[in-house]
């Protein structure tokens, strides 16, 4: 990492690594957002499936817009609403 911290830095003003870390940005970006993607249809569906859509979990949908509710409104600590979230999702998905 500190190597291409060197060669970055000592090239920054090159169009063709400009055009690099451009391309590379765009990419992580599209990386990310597929990962949450993933992670939201995992917990929303049960499933990787794209065509499972239709059969979304109505209590993990419910529980994720409360805690996003929360987060935003009253700034909960991100730790506790975790907990929170946590034991709410065991006592919903754990006791049936």
């Amino acid at each position: 990492a500190l190597l291409l911290h060197l060669f970055f830095q000592r090239h920054k003003k090159s169009a063709y690594v400009s055009g690099v870390l451009e391309g590379l940005k765009a990419a992580s970006v599209g990386l990310i957002m597929s990962a949450g993607g993933t992670i939201l249809l995992l917990t929303f569906c049960g499933t990787f499936d794209w065509h499972a859509i239709a059969e979304v979990d109505l209590p993990s949908i419910l529980l994720f817009g409360a805690a996003l509710f929360v987060l935003r409104k009253w700034k909960m600590n991100p730790i506790l609403l975790m907990t929170l979230t946590g034991v709410a999702g065991y006592f919903i998905y754990g006791l049936s």
